[in-house]
């Protein structure tokens, strides 16, 4: 429980705020301060973890190891400097091209993109894992489009429909490596990735391996990865500033850390 509330009470404080209150300036103040006590909560729970602590489980589907430690801690600091760009540019939301409506939306989404970017890099099972990664595709999409402009739109539109496509491929990769395991263990099987690696040499290998060339194409395509990067250029020339800097300095890293830990299953099967 001290895992969850550490990474969504101050997010979840800002998105509240953003809904709640009128007043551009005091939402701007609340996600500056909350930007940098999130890096503080964060910290709170990762580092003794870095520092050879028990990894833990919470919430049966999400763990805190080494790897989701480390990139917890880039979230938090990416959404830090995100919310106090956002707060100094927004004095004035016309120079961005935002209103004030949209600028609260902004710190509104952007704290409920870094509750989607932590689970992802926290998730200890498959389907977990999944289902975070499309709340990411689904909060970051209106972002991109803030500005409201013809270019933003579409820009949007094409993250959506190739980001859309990359999680239904996923989806299949997920299916496959379930049904590689089928016959192990009397039939059981699970999506936990832990479970997945203890067993992977019991795996069905040809399934195993075109499973995995189903997840390149479809978290490869959150992550960025030739030749499935094309929503990449124009999301982040048409997000505001803060968006894109989310979207360059975590989105992209929760594409790798599913493929990382996806990799590691493979690797084990043919070792």
């Amino acid at each position: 429980m001290n895992y969850a509330i550490a990474l969504c009470a101050w997010p979840l404080l800002l998105a509240a705020s953003a809904l709640a209150l009128r007043n551009l300036k005091w939402v701007r103040l609340i996600g500056a301060v909350g930007g940098l006590l999130q890096v503080v909560a964060t910290a709170f729970v990762a580092v003794p973890v870095l520092c050879g602590g028990a990894q833990t489980k919470f919430f049966a589907a999400f763990q805190m190891d080494g790897i989701a430690a480390w990139f917890i801690l880039i979230n938090s600091v990416v959404y830090a400097g995100a919310m106090t760009t956002a707060a100094l540019l927004l004095q004035n939301p016309e120079d961005v091209h935002l209103t004030e409506r949209t600028g609260r939306a902004l710190f509104g989404l952007s704290s409920l993109f870094v509750i989607a970017a932590n689970a992802v890099v926290c998730a200890a099972d498959l389907g977990a894992l999944w289902v975070a990664m499309e709340a990411s595709t689904l909060v970051t999409a209106p972002i991109i489009l803030l500005t409201g402009t013809r270019k933003s739109i579409e820009a949007a539109w094409k993250y959506l429909i190739l980001c859309g496509v990359g999680i239904a491929f996923a989806l299949l990769g997920t299916m496959m490596l379930m049904a590689s395991a089928q016959h192990v263990g009397a039939g059981a099987s699970s999506l936990s990735i832990a479970w997945l690696r203890s067993h992977a040499a019991s795996l069905n290998s040809p399934l195993l391996r075109a499973s995995f060339v189903f997840f390149i194409l479809g978290y490869g395509t959150k992550a960025g990865l030739f030749p499935v990067h094309n929503w990449l250029p124009d999301a982040h020339s048409e997000a505001p500033s803060p968006g894109s800097v989310l979207l360059s300095g975590a989105l992209l890293n929760c594409g790798m850390v599913a493929l990382w830990r996806i990799g590691g299953i493979v690797e084990v099967s043919n070792s």
